[in-house]
């Protein structure tokens, strides 16, 4: 079981209900520790990770109220941004979605950032490999 410091919830405030629930569900029994980096950001904080590289949009899902997009990372800074946990994290969040969008309990998809194009091909083929990024879809 997963359970969310300070800021996180503070971040967890600022997303889309669905995010929400996706993420509640998956605290419930996920092995591993993580935390939300960031959840809504400003437009001008866009723009600012635009230039430096960092985006590759100018307006995003997380410049929405409430957020699309949620950005996390694991909570172990020797694994905080490890492909394999990463994956391991994103895997069982994409099936607490899709179980969720099943009951109907929630209304889009969620959309990993190692698997961008939805071709079940992960990381190795995206022109953007955003580990920690993910963000709702529509069905």
């Amino acid at each position: 079981m997963n359970t969310f410091n300070k800021r996180s919830l503070e971040q967890l405030s600022t997303l889309h209900p669905d995010l929400i629930l996706i993420l509640m569900e998956a605290n419930k029994s996920i092995r591993i520790d993580y935390d939300i980096t960031e959840g809504y950001r400003s437009l001008e904080k866009q723009q600012e990770y635009y230039r430096a590289g960092k985006s590759s949009v100018l307006r995003g899902k997380h410049n929405e109220k409430p957020s699309l997009a949620v950005d996390l990372f694991i909570q172990s800074l020797q694994y905080a941004y490890d492909v394999r946990y990463l994956c391991y994290l994103a895997g069982y969040l994409i099936a607490t979605a899709d179980a969720l969008l099943k009951e109907g309990k929630i209304t889009q998809r969620l959309k990993w950032g190692g698997n961008f194009d939805l071709d079940k091909v992960l990381i190795d083929d995206q022109k953007l490999k955003d580990l920690p990024h993910f963000e709702l879809v529509d069905k």
